[in-house]
């Protein structure tokens, strides 16, 4: 690459700033968290630049944690027995701590999503029985003229499965429109992810019909001479 070879002032163009000569390219990296944009980052020697703050050193292993700190502490002191080692931790806790703003609020809005779900649940649920109620006349008029149990089933499975597809169809809409404020809240997912609007019009569906299943029980269960008599 053209970079490679050049060489850099370190701190800025000043006579006093040691000068470094770029021998590689990584790739992007989040110095700063998961969730934050890329920034430019230069590896370079601590004899070259020292800091002030303490240093820290990565270990990759197959080994438990608690086995090997111990392990990695003895080797330090074996070089240098003056040396603090203090606040282990893992690389799993770090990433996870810089996401759990993030998290929180979107366990929060989940919650609040599947309270919305169960009370949809519900008031389908309320709404067919009241249906069914108010009419156990018509549904006995359909079945003393022929009309089989499974038929009356099907009937008020496909009403509240027609309602439902008339708000699913209102609520992917507007959920195109809702999604693009929480894009901000996102990491590597997108706002309109095809595969996710898909599987939640799938469980409003499977919770509607679920929720019918008694309300269209009921309905086959009524008998057609007592409803003519109620009539």
């Amino acid at each position: 690459m053209k970079t490679l070879g050049k060489r850099i002032q370190l701190g800025g163009r000043q006579d006093d700033k040691p000068w470094a000569e770029i021998v590689g390219i990584v790739g992007d990296i989040h110095q700063y968290g998961l969730d934050t944009p890329t920034t430019p980052q230069a590896y370079l020697l601590y004899t070259q630049s020292p800091f002030s703050y303490p240093g820290v050193l990565l270990v990759r292993s197959t080994v438990a944690p608690s086995a090997l700190t111990p392990a990695i502490n003895e080797q330090i002191w074996s070089l240098d027995k003056n040396t603090l080692v203090f606040n282990p931790v893992l690389m799993d806790e770090i990433m996870a701590n810089t996401l759990a703003q993030r998290r929180f609020t979107m366990l929060l809005l989940s919650g609040f999503g599947i309270v919305a779900l169960v009370l949809a649940a519900i008031g389908t649920y309320g709404v067919l029985s009241c249906t069914v109620a108010q009419r156990t006349s018509e549904i006995g008029v359909r079945m003393a003229l022929g009309a089989a149990r499974s038929d009356v089933g099907r009937m008020v499975l496909r009403e509240a499965l027609l309602l439902t597809s008339l708000a699913i169809s209102v609520g992917c809409g507007a959920s195109l429109l809702v999604t693009r404020a929480l894009r901000g809240l996102l990491f590597e997912v997108s706002p309109s992810d095809p595969a996710i609007l898909v599987l939640v019009v799938a469980g409003v569906l499977a919770v509607t019909a679920f929720s019918a299943l008694l309300p269209a029980w009921r309905a086959t269960s009524i008998e057609p001479t007592l409803a003519l008599r109620q009539e």
